[in-house]
């Protein structure tokens, strides 16, 4: 009886303890929960230092850090702390609720890069995070364990590939630099957060080009803004390029609108106003280098110097002021299409060799196609332009007499063979590689005839392309209205951008907009003629020996067919209209 009742004693004072151990960690839980994401940072959260973050200096990031909207983000200059705003709202997320976040960065090394250099200092320095993350603490995933046995998990990617998206279900997905991150591989992403109550979204990055990536996002967003308000005058707004600088004073600094300096101080203690109060879906903020407090305006007037930025001012731009912009370099606009579209009656076939481009589309019978010539002065003229199917582009094949094909080679690639195999040494299915394209040609094209290939730099191809419209080397039959406005839209969907390799220099890229078929048409039809003008396809003037055999024969290199030539048939040059004898312009418009 003794032993029974000390035995119940012990269960009662066993479960009274534990009682009161689930109380104080359902009480740390509702704290956490009460907590603001930026005083979380503050207690826990450490630099790759080892050094608290300090926001009296850095006010203007408590706020989106503290944002409790679902569809969040930041557009910043590079250097700006915006990693960290991202971060330390994941880190609150998974440390106060059993959640699954999905984070990704642009590429696979970026994670890794992260991982080592940042995430793991900033852990191992912070007592509370060393303690809460572990089990599981690689490059790839990071594991929080709660106090009463739960788990929330993090899982870092690239997002650069296909394969680097995970199946995984998500709570919540982050997308650290939008822009140089593969649009694609992002847009598979959002699905895996449809099941959850919880379904946030952030994303962060520098801008490149307007309509694109972050600016796009930013369009449809409360596009809040740091305002500083002049203690002199009480002019407020936010700090802006070049107008915000007094470059010309002794040493230079920040000005408001009418002339008054705006300390440090001053712009700490700014605030942020929404420039849209409805109809938006992403609650996003804009912060400039010019808000940091290592950047005084004479800093920022001493990286405008810099060469690179005076070679590509649009750099600027991006990574200091953190706003969208094209260098304008190569662009293709409307009035330059109106200058090489210059409507020639279009052709419906052709007795004469001719080139073309084909971009395939997933949509059926909607592959762009262009076919073109090469005229008496060595422009390209593309005497047709169509929207077609398989069938119908083997039927072009024919009637046209096309000589090179270069055509996408996704994503039917068992077409596009059959295509190749069809019309043996006139197809050529054209890959962009991840890498560039190097052989010290102008164009960057690597062919193999014999597999019926060719790989593209897919920059330097496109600046190509874009540089014969540029130069009126082009031009363009008259087309119908939906297929003209197709062109004319897809045309203009790329834009040149400037981003950083692994090392920081800076390189071009081009980046799509919106549909841009007709553009990787062109930029096809444009590899294809200058194969067709190289191989000297078409009438040309050939020099034979007669003296030896009146009916010679002649090998084809590409297709190893033998021809007899038999002497009497003069050709006509390109450009000659039979019984005219007048050279044809077809850039001159009727």
């Amino acid at each position: 009886m003794a032993e029974r009742l000390a035995s119940e004693q012990v269960t009662e004072a066993y479960d009274a303890t534990w009682g009161l151990q689930a109380m104080r960690r359902g009480a740390q839980v509702r704290d956490r929960q009460r907590q603001r994401v930026s005083e979380w940072t503050a207690q826990h959260m450490r630099t790759e230092r080892g050094e608290p973050l300090d926001f009296e200096a850095y006010t203007h990031m408590a706020q989106p850090m503290d944002e409790g909207a679902s569809e969040t983000g930041l557009m910043c200059g590079s250097q700006t702390g915006k990693t960290t705003v991202a971060v330390s709202r994941v880190f609150w997320f998974c440390d106060t609720y059993r959640v699954r976040v999905i984070y990704t960065m642009h590429t696979q090394w970026a994670v890794q890069d992260f991982s080592q250099t940042r995430a793991r200092p900033a852990i191992q320095s912070s007592p509370y995070l060393a303690q809460r993350i572990r089990g599981i603490d690689s490059v790839g995933v990071k594991q929080f364990i709660h106090d009463d046995g739960g788990r929330s998990v993090i899982f870092f990617r690239g997002a650069q590939a296909e394969s680097a998206a995970i199946s995984e279900p998500a709570d919540m997905l982050v997308h650290d630099e939008v822009d140089f991150s593969d649009a694609g591989v992002l847009r598979r992403y959002r699905s895996r957060i449809a099941a959850s109550t919880w379904a946030r979204r952030m994303v962060v990055g520098t801008p490149t080009v307007p309509g694109y990536g972050m600016a796009a996002l930013w369009e449809d967003s409360s596009q809040t803004q740091w305002l500083v308000k002049c203690p002199v005058c009480g002019d407020e707004r936010p700090l802006t390029w070049p107008e915000s600088l007094a470059g010309d004073a002794d040493p230079p600094h920040y000005v408001c609108s009418r002339g008054h300096e705006l300390t440090r101080e001053t712009i700490q203690t700014g605030r942020w106003v929404d420039a849209r109060t409805r109809a938006y879906t992403w609650r996003m903020y804009h912060v400039s280098r010019l808000l940091m407090p290592l950047w005084p305006a004479e800093r920022v007037l001493s990286e405008y110097e810099q060469r690179e930025y005076q070679d590509d001012p649009a750099l600027f731009f991006n990574e200091v002021l953190g706003l969208p912009k094209s260098s304008g370099e190569l662009e293709i606009s409307e009035e330059i299409l109106a200058q090489v579209m210059v409507g020639f009656p279009p052709a419906v076939e052709s007795d004469q060799p001719t080139f073309a481009g084909c971009d395939q589309s997933p949509k059926e019978n909607s592959h762009r196609l262009l076919i073109g010539t090469i005229d008496a002065e060595g422009a390209f003229a593309y005497m047709h332009a169509e929207v077609c199917g398989w069938d119908r582009l083997a039927e072009l094949m024919r009637l046209f007499h096309i000589d090179v094909l270069v055509i996408d080679a996704l994503p039917e690639s068992s077409k596009a063979r059959e295509l190749r195999e069809q019309f043996p040494g006139r197809v050529y299915l054209a890959w962009y590689p991840s890498q560039p394209v190097k052989r010290g040609e102008a164009e960057n094209i690597r062919l193999d005839r014999r597999a019926g290939e060719v790989q593209l730099d897919r920059t330097a191809t496109l600046d190509v392309s874009a540089r014969r419209l540029r130069l009126q080397q082009d031009f363009f039959c008259a087309m119908r209205a939906k297929v003209r406005e197709t062109f004319i839209a897809e045309m203009m969907a790329t834009a040149r951008a400037m981003e950083r390799d692994d090392d920081g220099q800076p390189h071009a890229r081009w980046i799509s907009t919106g549909p841009d078929h007709f553009r990787h048409a062109h930029n096809y039809a444009t590899v294809a003629g200058l194969l067709f003008s190289t191989w000297g396809s078409g009438p040309s003037m050939t020099s034979l020996d007669l003296g030896t055999s009146p009916e010679p024969e002649v090998t084809d290199e590409r297709t190893g067919e033998t021809h007899v030539i038999r002497p009497g048939h003069i050709p006509v040059p390109d450009g000659v209209v039979d019984g005219t004898a007048q050279i044809v312009d077809w850039r001159r418009r009727t």
